[in-house]
C-alpha cells in the first residue's frame, strides 16, 4: 500500500510570525493555486487514494479539500486528526521567524521530534491498518519526523535538518505485504 505524506500549501502569514499551532492561518492565493496543481498531478497519476488524513489547521484542511475535490474523495473520506497538528513551538509561537531560524538551537524550546513522531506514526498506523492507499496532510516538522525515523536516522536529528519538505510538497512511503516501511524520493510517485 502507498501513503502520500504531503504539506500544506503556503500560508497567508504577512508578519511572517511562527505560527505553529495557531488557528487562523490560511492558503494564500499562490498556495491555493500550487495545490490545485499539485492536485491535477495526482488526479492524472490516478493513484487509488481512498482516504485523506489531515491536521485540524485551516492551512492543512484547505489543501485537503482541494485535493479532495480533483481527487474525488467523499467528505466522510475525509478524516482530521489531532496528532497530525504541527509542531508545538512554545514561547516562540507568534514571534518573528526570521528571530526563529536564526537562534541555532531553537529546536530545544519546541516540540521534541521523538514526541511528534509518536503521535504521527500512530495516525499513520492506524492508516496501514485500515489497508488502503491515503494522502495524509501536516506541517514540516511532523513530516521530517516520519521521514527522519524511516531513515533510521531520528537520533541523529538537530533541529538544522538538510531534509525539507517545501510547502505543498509530499513523500511517498510505502508499507509491503511483509509491514516494510520505505520512503522515496520528493514528489515521487
Amino acid at each position: 500500500m502507498k501513503i502520500y505524506l504531503m504539506r500544506h500549501g503556503e500560508v497567508f502569514n504577512p508578519d511572517n510570525v511562527i505560527y505553529s499551532q495557531l488557528p487562523g492561518f490560511h492558503l494564500s492565493q499562490e498556495g491555493r493555486d500550487h495545490i490545485q496543481q499539485v492536485s491535477e498531478a495526482f488526479q492524472d497519476q490516478n493513484l487509488g487514494i481512498k482516504h485523506i488524513y489531515c491536521s485540524p489547521l485551516e492551512r492543512c484542511q484547505e489543501t485537503a479539500q482541494i485535493m479532495a475535490d480533483d481527487l474525488r474523495i467523499e467528505p466522510e473520506n475525509i478524516y482530521i486528526k489531532d496528532a497530525l497538528i504541527d509542531a508545538d513551538a512554545g514561547n516562540w509561537v507568534g514571534k518573528s521567524a526570521d528571530e526563529f531560524f536564526a537562534y541555532k538551537d531553537h529546536h530545544k524550546d519546541t516540540e521534541p521530534i521523538e514526541k511528534m513522531n509518536q503521535r504521527m506514526m500512530t495516525v499513520l498506523k492506524e492508516v496501514v491498518d485500515k489497508g488502503e492507499d491515503a494522502l495524509v496532510i501536516s506541517s514540516a516538522d511532523p513530516i521530517i519526523s516520519v521521514a527522519w525515523t524511516l531513515l533510521d536516522k531520528l537520533n541523529e536529528f538537530t533541529g538544522q535538518s538538510e531534509f525539507l519538505i517545501p510547502r505543498g510538497n509530499f513523500f511517498k512511503i510505502e508499507v509491503d505485504d511483509d509491514g516494510i516501511w520505505q520512503i522515496g524520493e520528493l514528489n515521487e510517485f
